[in-house]
């Protein structure tokens, strides 16, 4: 399954007062393939999950994360414990702060595998769920946003028919 996926994360910080603020933003998408079998069973190809990120907004879930982006941007402006010379220069003992963090996760196709299925019509659904978290913290003062979105993707289906109890080698030298 090959898919496009777009992300967006927008965070803005408003610090005033040597206060810190923080504005965070995570979008991901996650990809299953649900197989439904003639009998009416329904399946998931495996892996039907894989590594998400730590220490982020959304939790852990099911399906294989396509791409994924958490952004994290934190500052504490306005200088601390700034004083003013005779000369008019201001001088701070502290220095401002700014921190941004990225975190990234990518993968643009992925081979889903479907042992032992039952002859017969098999439906084969992708399934994809986009998701979206903010968070704000310090002075609240900023803002956040995210988006995320899919755009072409391709399917390919190769069935393969083994048999049972071969061994998988063939003698070439009595081949006639």
């Amino acid at each position: 399954m090959s898919l496009q996926c777009g992300l967006v994360t927008d965070t803005t910080v408003r610090s005033k007062g040597g206060e810190l603020d923080s504005a965070a933003a995570q979008s991901r998408i996650k990809v299953q393939v649900k197989i439904t079998q003639p009998d009416g069973s329904e399946v998931l190809a495996q892996p039907s999950n894989g590594r998400d990120l730590e220490e982020v907004l959304l939790d852990a879930d099911t399906g294989v994360t396509y791409c994924d982006r958490f952004q994290k941007l934190a500052a504490r402006f306005s200088g601390l414990n700034c004083t003013a010379g005779d000369d008019g220069a201001v001088t701070c003992a502290d220095p401002e702060e700014l921190q941004l963090i990225l975190k990234t996760m990518t993968v643009h196709h992925f081979n889903f595998l479907h042992a032992n299925a039952i002859p017969g019509v098999q439906k084969v659904e992708v399934q994809a769920r986009a998701q979206s978290a903010v968070a704000l913290d310090g002075t609240k003062l900023g803002a956040a946003g995210t988006a995320a979105f899919a755009g072409a993707g391709a399917l390919s289906v190769e069935t393969i028919r083994l048999i049972k109890d071969v061994n998988g080698t063939v003698d070439l030298e009595n081949l006639r």
